[in-house]
């Protein structure tokens, strides 16, 4: 919201969004449905173009809602492991650092729908065995 509020030069009292559906985007992001960067730069412009949808269809629509199926995401985790054998070999040898990696590599596959703690979860679980 400060953002938009210093990009178009006007003050928060300006702000078109009812504080409820600043409440409803600011609520998706608490549970984690969909990632706080991702919202602030896809879902409150188009809250903004769209007054009457709500929060939970725009975020649909625009195809930014986390994934949180353990089965899909561990399909895009293999996908990456597999792709990148001598990363995981330099992986397992110590070289930890290569975590931050594998989860850009989830979250590009994934088109950024990934949930973050999950993929984490499972690549270290992956990578463990």
């Amino acid at each position: 919201v400060k953002a938009w509020c210093n990009q178009e030069n006007r003050e928060l009292a300006e702000m078109p969004l009812s504080p409820e559906r600043l409440a409803e985007i600011s609520a998706i992001v608490r549970s984690g449905a969909v990632d706080f960067s991702v919202a602030a730069a896809k879902l409150l412009p188009a809250a903004l173009a769209d007054a009457n949808s709500p929060i939970t269809t725009l975020a649909q629509s625009l195809g930014i809602v986390q994934e949180k199926d353990d089965n899909q995401i561990a399909t895009w985790v293999q996908a990456v492991l597999a792709a990148m054998p001598d990363k995981v070999a330099e992986y397992k040898k110590g070289k930890k650092n290569l975590l931050g990696l594998f989860m850009g590599e989830v979250k590009r596959l994934s088109s950024g729908k990934a949930d973050p703690r999950l993929t984490k979860q499972i690549l270290e679980d992956e990578l463990g065995k």
